[in-house]
């Protein structure tokens, strides 16, 4: 997702999947690294959405489900550098370090691939976390290691400390703001664990955040791709995501 993080984050460092030492059993880790919230290589401007949010999301059958408990479950660091950030399975969360100055959203990305579905994962960043917001990457063509010329996708990342949250599409190179808001009282702050999610139906694009419908954007570029997370920093500072409870469900 380095597109993404144009202008928003920065990470680099090392992949590894195994489990580290230390149990994740909470999101209250120690002192790691913050990260930055994804843009473009300029802060956009708040963008008001021209389609009221949603006021029910259903849904049906379980598609797909991770717990991070499997280590050969399937994410990969292939949609962005491997040696620009660390990260991996850890404890039943998946862990993503953005490392500073390296102009990166970082994040793993699964192979699977969906058309229409909701997917929603459990995301808390890690202190310090001023600047620092999480994303997740739906709808991705494919995995591009970093080349921005081949990134495609929708992007939906929340950064809780200004209880921002922005959509974006990534097409090839160029990165457009779809939706973005401020003062969202359903975003939670700081280290507070965050439920961020979308909704993707033909051309509708719903935007969860713990259950609530926030926003809901129409575009018809992308019908289908893989999921990526992942987190980032507005000034590029390193920072720190724990992801949980990751589901993938039909909708009707």
């Amino acid at each position: 997702l380095v597109v993404l993080i144009a202008s928003l984050a920065a990470s680099s460092d090392w992949w590894s999947l195994s489990a580290p030492s230390s149990p994740a059993t909470t999101y209250q880790a120690p002192s790691y690294p913050s990260y930055p919230p994804p843009s473009g290589s300029q802060a956009a401007p708040l963008v008001a959405s021209t389609v009221p949010p949603s006021a029910a999301v259903s849904f049906s059958t379980v598609l797909f489900r991770d717990d991070f408990s499997n280590v050969s479950s399937g994410w990969a660091a292939a949609c962005d550098p491997p040696d620009l950030w660390q990260g991996g399975y850890a404890s039943g969360e998946f862990r993503v370090v953005k490392l500073a100055g390296t102009g990166v959203a970082p994040g793993p990305c699964h192979p699977r691939r969906f058309r229409d579905f909701q997917v929603e994962v459990d995301a808390a960043l890690v202190p310090p976390t001023a600047g620092a917001y999480a994303w997740i990457e739906v709808r991705q063509q494919a995995q591009h290691a970093g080349d921005r010329s081949r990134a495609a996708s929708y992007a939906f990342s929340v950064q809780p400390d200004a209880r921002v949250y922005t959509l974006s599409r990534l097409h090839y190179g160029t990165r457009t703001v779809l939706a973005e808001r401020a003062g969202v009282s359903e975003i939670r702050p700081s280290s507070a664990i965050n439920r961020i999610g979308v909704r993707a139906v033909g051309p509708e694009l719903t935007l969860l955040v713990n259950g609530v419908a926030v926003d809901r954007v129409t575009d018809a570029t992308f019908a289908e791709g893989m999921l990526a997370f992942g987190v980032g920093h507005i000034l590029d500072h390193a920072a720190e995501g724990r992801f949980r409870n990751l589901v993938v469900t039909s909708v009707r």
